[in-house]
């Protein structure tokens, strides 16, 4: 085969397989862009779900505080508004005084909560009471409606109900109702407040999503609670002329294809558990196509351009490379002829280098570099993605732990401005709630100290000689009061040999009271836990880990226990429990308080002592057992 026709065959099968990349990588993008826009309207849709759930949270809590309120919690409500004769014509409001001091209330908190339509109550006695005037005023029953009912059914709960339509306006609304029960249990009225499905649009709504695109809450029976089509609303889907939709309320979040409005929908959706309610992001089909094909269509046309340019090239190139041969090839027959003619020689001269060679070597070296910063960024983009994983982790815990106790501190003070005469037992059970909660505050902040200084390295230690065995005689003593209440027993070994140690003595304390208040946290009650200290000589040292970091040179060591047992550790979970904020299980739906740096901080602070923490279980529910292991001597 001639040169020429062998470098035109190379660049083709070169064309080729670039074609095939350039497919490849279409294909890969076409993926990748409808797997984003999935996740993207999913995550949309998750977080309009907890947010209403926090919503509705919001008024649970406030509708609770209301019936603890001593003005709305009165028995003397002879004098209240009633509306079982009304004559809407004839009918004026008249307030006594301490009907309108509670109206004060509920409007107070009606103007500072938008998405609460009215707050009102219902009395045994029919009468009733409500933030603001009503659109007409009707004869009405607060005894037979859904709320009131609701609210008798489980008087000791604060209750939500299903969607339900007003008296007087073409408002539909949810209820969040409590009851007013007396000592003796018998109810006499019951508070709420409602939400209106035309606010929580107003809330839905505000979500951004793509052009075209919109947001509708659907409850547990197919009934449309929100969209943008207010003709559709207190509709069930199938009647709103929804195809398909069958497939959203048979799961509990994905994507599914319906039909709607003379068009097709891809339909993102999300349940929110609590209610069974869906919350469904609409897109409509050719947006999706639009966001995915749009770019798709322009890489397609770039290889069509690439495949002609590339023949172009394959012809132009291909004679640029031949023709130095062709010369070459020509001086030589010329040569030949001259020799058989017996010509004068001549020398055979050709200009230019081995090109071929020379490019050959400049491509291997930059696909070896293009190949390394690959490699350099796949590494990065997966260590930000860790990233942004322990950031999402972190803010959620830090929210947790911080939003927890101000929530208690906040409902505890706001109870005891609202009832400045209430019994000093009740006061004093309160201030004693908010001690404990600003405590608890404290340690959080403490622990992130910790963690802060333990992850810079300026940690500094003040060394003394000290006796571990009063060390732990205090640590009994003050987590001996604490265990009590959950009948958990602190033993330590009694008498025993003493046990001296150099070392940060508050530090070493805290060491324990972490470990100590972890294995309490995780205990069960009527469980013990034991604690034991023991000298031990460099020879007879065993059962430390292999993965253990090297441990300063000693003659002499000290090794403290803590056993318990709690709930066991799982194998895969024993190296990860000492990392800083790990805690195991969902962070949304964890059941203990704390941030998860104690043990971290206890092994940092062990380290620096030039000891070694590690723990050890045979697995869940059988318990699990800490061992410090320190030199004796600084």
């Amino acid at each position: 085969m001639k040169l020429e026709n062998r470098i035109k065959a190379g660049y083709l099968i070169t064309v080729i397989l670039a074609v095939i990349v350039i497919i490849l990588l279409i294909i890969r993008f076409y993926i990748s862009r409808k797997s984003d826009i999935y996740n993207f309207y999913i995550s949309q849709a998750y977080h309009i779900s907890q947010n209403i759930h926090t919503m509705v949270e919001s008024v649970e809590f406030n509708v609770l505080s209301l019936s603890l309120n001593v003005l709305v919690k009165t028995r003397n409500d002879s004098g209240f508004t009633n509306f079982l004769n009304a004559d809407e014509k004839k009918f004026i409001y008249k307030y006594g005084a301490e009907e309108e001091r509670i109206i004060e209330v509920f409007s107070r908190y009606r103007k500072t909560h938008p998405y609460v339509n009215s707050v009102y109550m219902g009395r045994a006695n029919g009468s009733f009471v409500r933030s603001h005037k009503r659109a007409e005023p009707t004869k009405y029953d607060p005894r037979e409606r859904p709320w009131y009912k609701l609210a008798v059914k489980d008087k000791n709960s604060v209750m939500i109900t299903e969607p339900y339509r007003a008296v007087t306006t073409e408002d539909i609304n949810i209820g969040v109702v409590k009851a007013l029960a007396g000592d003796d249990g018998a109810v006499y009225g019951v508070v709420g407040a409602d939400i209106t499905l035309e606010k929580l649009s107003d809330f839905v709504s505000g979500v951004r999503l793509i052009k075209g695109s919109h947001v509708m809450l659907v409850d547990r029976n197919g009934v449309i609670l929100t969209g943008p089509d207010r003709d559709k609303l207190f509709k069930k889907y199938d009647d709103a002329g929804f195809e398909g939709f069958e497939a959203v309320m048979a799961g509990d979040k994905g994507m599914a294809l319906i039909k709607g409005d003379g068009r097709k929908w891809n339909v993102f959706y999300e349940t929110i558990s609590r209610f069974g309610w869906k919350v469904c992001a609409f897109v409509p089909g050719h947006v999706i196509y639009a966001e995915v094909g749009g770019f798709v269509r322009i890489l397609f046309v770039i290889m069509m351009l690439y495949i002609a340019a590339a023949f172009f090239l394959n012809r132009v190139l291909s004679k640029k490379i031949t023709n130095p041969f062709n010369r070459l090839l020509a001086e030589m027959d010329a040569l030949a002829k001259n020799i058989e003619n017996k010509n004068r020689f001549s020398k055979i001269d050709t200009d230019g280098t081995d090109e071929i060679r020379r490019l050959a070597d400049t491509y291997n070296d930059m696909g070896e570099r293009l190949a390394e910063a690959y490699r350099d960024l796949e590494q990065n983009y997966e260590k930000l993605k860790e990233m942004d994983k322990m950031k999402t982790y972190f803010v959620s815990m830090i929210s947790h732990e911080l939003k927890t106790p101000l929530v208690v501190i906040e409902g505890a003070y706001n109870m005891l401005v609202k009832e400045p005469a209430s019994p000093p037992e009740k006061r004093k059970a309160l201030e004693k709630m908010m001690e404990l909660n600003i405590n608890r505050l404290r340690l959080t902040v403490a622990d992130l100290i910790d963690a802060s200084l333990m992850e810079s390295g300026v940690l500094k230690l003040r060394k003394t000689r000290g006796s571990i065995n009063r060390l732990l005689e205090g640590v009994k003593a003050h987590f001996s009061v604490i265990g009590g209440e959950r009948r958990i027993k602190i033993l330590t070994e009694p008498g025993g040999e003493e046990v001296q140690v150099t070392a940060d003595m508050r530090r070493l304390e805290q060491v324990l009271f972490n470990i100590i208040g972890n294995s309490l946290k995780f205990a069960c009650g009527d469980s013990e836990i034991f604690v034991s200290a023991e000298k031990l000589k460099k020879d007879d040292l065993s059962g430390i880990p292999e993965s253990a970091p090297s441990l300063a040179p000693s003659n002499e060591y000290v090794l403290i226990s803590v056993k318990d047992s709690g709930p066991g550790i799982e194998e895969k979970e024993l190296e990860r429990i000492f990392d800083l904020f790990y805690q195991a299980g969902d962070v949304i739906a964890r059941k203990y308080d704390g941030i998860g740096a104690g043990l971290s901080i206890a092994k940092k602070i062990t380290e620096a002592h030039g000891g070694l923490l590690w723990a050890r279980s045979e697995g869940r529910d059988k318990g699990a057992e800490f061992f410090i292991l320190l030199p004796a001597e600084a």
